[in-house]
């Protein structure tokens, strides 16, 4: 039986092997997912969970979640992108929301990163940082 720390080292170096040009590459997680399944190493579905695990990580990392009350043109959109890609050194994903909540604004996520330019997100820090007198 495989130590918890050699099997996330393990799936982690897989993760790494997923990833060609900035991509995970479905190819090569098809590849390493047969192979694995062929030889069946010792604590075959822990290394499997912790792969799952890194490769969510990994896809987080390089998708940009945009929530947005209200209407965005695509030419936004896009210009947001570019300037991800160039903050971030590698190429992101921007995937759209809608989210009639936020009242207006925006609210973008990629990975742990949340920034939050909604009339909501505002509207609950003032809530939290108010002083009742």
């Amino acid at each position: 039986m495989q130590s918890d720390k050699t099997l996330k080292h393990s799936a982690r170096k897989l993760a790494t092997l997923s990833i060609e040009n900035d991509v995970v590459s479905t190819t090569k997680v098809r590849h390493i997912l047969k192979v694995l399944s062929e030889r069946r190493p010792p604590s075959y579905r822990q290394l499997l969970r912790y792969y799952r695990t890194f490769l969510q990580r990994e896809l987080r990392h390089r998708q940009a979640l945009l929530e947005y009350a209200g209407t965005l043109s695509t030419q936004t959109v896009e210009k947001l992108g570019d300037v991800l890609n160039l903050r971030y050194k590698r190429p992101i994903s921007v995937i759209l929301r809608e989210k009639p909540e936020l009242l207006a604004g925006i609210r973008l996520s990629i990975g742990d990163d949340v920034y939050d330019a909604s009339a909501a997100g505002r509207l609950a820090s003032l809530k939290r940082h108010s002083v009742i007198l």
